[in-house]
């Protein structure tokens, strides 16, 4: 019996999912990168590709990681900014 007979049947088919993708879990910082990425925050709070990959090398962290937390400290900083006014 295929699915069609089984449905046409009053069957119930379950259909198997895919398994949720795990998440990726919370990166930590060090106080160091923290300090460092303020900094370069307060100069500049977009970096270019090649800043952001030299970075990420002095940090030892990855690009992504870099470029997702400029990323989450602009908003932080819109908020911020928003609220005082």
């Amino acid at each position: 019996m295929n699915e069609q007979d089984q449905a046409e049947q009053g069957v119930h088919v379950t259909l198997h999912r895919p398994l949720r993708k795990l998440s990726k879990s919370r990166t930590i910082f060090t106080m160091k990168q923290v300090t460092e990425l303020e900094d370069n925050f307060s100069k500049q709070m977009y970096l270019s590709v090649p800043k952001r990959l030299q970075l990420a090398h002095e940090l030892e962290l990855s690009e992504q990681q870099v470029k997702m937390w400029f990323q989450n400290r602009r908003t932080k900083w819109k908020r911020q900014m928003s609220a005082q006014y």
